[in-house]
């Protein structure tokens, strides 16, 4: 089939866009577990979706249109389904991740208004220690 080129610049901002997450998700380390949730799902979710739109700029353009009909793919052949595949993994990141971001605004809007309840997100600031912390203790300050 005909190389799609309308699909490539989207396929590699998806792509830098995985980078970025994914720098995003190491810097989360010492947040919340919350935090490390949502950039570790949105990092394999835009990786997916990068790979999807790199299939179509190889020539599935036309599968564009179809993509959100499951069954339309799964009467085609074996790379479309495959196409379909990394569309819903996506989405079902894509879900998840959505639903770990609306438990973590919970919890800071509870946290925000001094709620007698607290949400737990999993704080891991006491648990991975920070590089300066771990330069005092080499030089025996802590």
């Amino acid at each position: 089939m005909a190389h799609s080129l309308h699909f490539e610049p989207a396929a590699f901002a998806l792509l830098f866009f995985a980078l970025l997450v994914f720098i995003l998700f190491l810097c989360s380390l010492r947040t919340n577990v919350a935090f490390v949730l949502i950039f570790f799902l949105l990092t394999i979710a835009v990786a997916l979706l990068a790979a999807a739109y790199w299939q179509l700029a190889q020539g599935r353009a036309e599968l564009g249109v179809k993509l959100e009909k499951v069954s339309a793919c799964h009467r085609r052949g074996k790379k479309d389904a495959m196409l379909t595949v990394y569309f819903q993994i996506a989405g079902g990141f894509t879900f998840a991740l959505c639903l770990v971001g609306w438990y973590l605004l919970a919890g800071q809007l509870l946290q925000s208004v001094d709620s007698p309840v607290a949400i737990p997100v999993g704080d891991l600031s006491l648990r991975v220690p920070s590089a300066s912390l771990r330069a005092r203790a080499k030089a025996g300050e802590v």
